[in-house]
């Protein structure tokens, strides 16, 4: 895991690195809630990002990025079994690639969203048990939010993200996650 960890931030570095040097990089790191009907739980995220370039949209400026992300999800899924309810305790690391749009409505104000590709490695046992199975799946991932910034450097971000889980040899789950946080460019 930390392997491919350790190539994917590479990927997306090496990638970026061939942008302007003029472009700002940055840093960010949110926490929050994670589920759907079947789930309750929540997660944390760490990412870097590279700004590509700016172009206009709708009169707006649109600013393409980036970024290599590293985040942990826990959450709790009930699966149905022959008639009955099983609950399952997931612990999930991830990493993911990510293109990060961004379309700048004001000064301070933008529209923000991450269209990528995730890797997932979850530990799931069932409520009660001391065994735990382990999953991978490769799966895409999908967010759409809003940041403020509170100035050059800052920016207040909040998000709802997608992405699947495998809990089972054939059982995946949609994981849906509401996050907020904070990134700052340097």
């Amino acid at each position: 895991m930390k392997t491919l960890v350790a190539g994917l931030i590479a990927l997306g570095v090496m990638g970026c690195a061939s942008a302007a040097d003029d472009q700002p990089w940055y840093v960010g790191a949110d926490a929050g809630l994670g589920g759907n009907y079947r789930q309750d739980g929540g997660n944390g995220r760490v990412y870097v990002g590279y700004q590509l370039g700016t172009a206009q949209l709708f009169g707006m400026e649109f600013v393409n990025a980036a970024e290599a992300q590293l985040y942990k999800l826990n959450f709790r899924a009930d699966v149905g079994r022959g008639g009955y309810t099983v609950r399952r305790e997931v612990r999930v690391d991830g990493s993911a690639l990510a293109w990060a749009p961004t379309l700048k409505v004001s000064d301070r104000v933008a529209v923000a969203g991450r269209v990528g590709v995730a890797y997932n490695h979850a530990n799931v046992r069932e409520q009660g048990s001391e065994y735990a199975s382990t999953y991978t799946k490769v799966a895409p991932l999908a967010s759409l939010g809003a940041s403020y910034a509170l100035s050059d450097n800052v920016r207040l971000r909040a998000d709802v993200g997608y992405t699947q889980v495998k809990i089972g040899s054939k059982e995946n789950v949609d994981h849906a996650m509401l996050s907020t946080g904070v990134s700052v460019g340097f």
